[in-house]
């Protein structure tokens, strides 16, 4: 994962751990690692530094890749849908009519697809 990689959303899956890789900023070398936990059976607490440590390099897939944690924080989707997306010619679409998950921009697909399909 980097700059010469050409990507800047990564789906991990392998043996060890799932996750998503977004690139926050590619010159700065800023990646979030969105990484599922699941609840209740587990806090955010229970995810310590050398915890994160371990999930990121079985990602990485290696040990020898330096970085830095910056944070751990918990985060919940949720989706929601407007109960109404039109009255007369007014017309809800994209994130006005429902909220997705944010990765790789599939919200402004979901918007254009709205408008398309009017």
């Amino acid at each position: 994962m980097g700059p010469d990689r050409g990507a800047m959303l990564y789906f991990v899956f392998n043996a060890q751990q799932v996750a998503v890789v977004i690139a926050h900023d590619l010159e700065e070398g800023e990646w979030v690692a969105q990484v599922p936990y699941f609840k209740p059976l587990q806090r955010v607490a229970d995810y310590t530094p050398p915890r994160c440590r371990a999930i990121l390099q079985s990602i990485i897939g290696s040990s020898d890749v330096p970085f830095r944690i910056l944070s751990v924080r918990g985060w919940e989707m949720h989706a929601y849908t407007a109960e109404t997306l039109s009255v007369g010619n007014v017309f809800l679409v994209g994130d006005a009519a429902q909220q997705v998950a944010p990765s790789g921009g599939f919200g402004l697909n979901t918007g254009l697809q709205h408008a398309h399909n009017l």
